[in-house]
């Protein structure tokens, strides 16, 4: 992943507190663009890589992944997406099921960054 592993939580946190008292985790997406069993040349059935494509455009591609299966797997609307300050997830999101239907927070451990 291209990401720092504390950067990845924060952009997943999206789905994840959607009712703060509950601190269960909703959906989750992890995404890969290395197979192990590939690089290896092991020649049997397995599950490979999961995403090609830039690794900058990973965090967007698996923003949408989460909240658009939200409607069908839970049958709710995600409100509310928290990540950093240049984050091209939000920008896949915040029209998902309708004009501005989710609005962007940002993660304390970013803004603790700006300062």
């Amino acid at each position: 992943m291209a990401h720092g592993s504390g950067e990845a939580i924060c952009h997943l946190m999206a789905a994840f507190q959607l009712f703060p008292l509950i601190r269960e985790n909703l959906d989750l997406e992890v995404m890969t663009q290395y197979c192990k069993m590939c690089a290896m040349n092991v020649k049997r059935e397995h599950v490979c890589s999961n995403y090609k494509g830039s690794s900058g455009n990973m965090e967007a591609v698996r923003a949408f992944r989460i909240f658009e299966r939200s409607l069908i797997k839970r049958d709710l609307q995600y409100t509310e997406y928290y990540g950093d300050g240049d984050s091209k997830g939000f920008l896949q999101v915040k029209d998902i099921y309708g004009e501005n239907s989710v609005t962007k927070l940002e993660c304390i451990g970013h803004i603790q960054k700006k300062e």
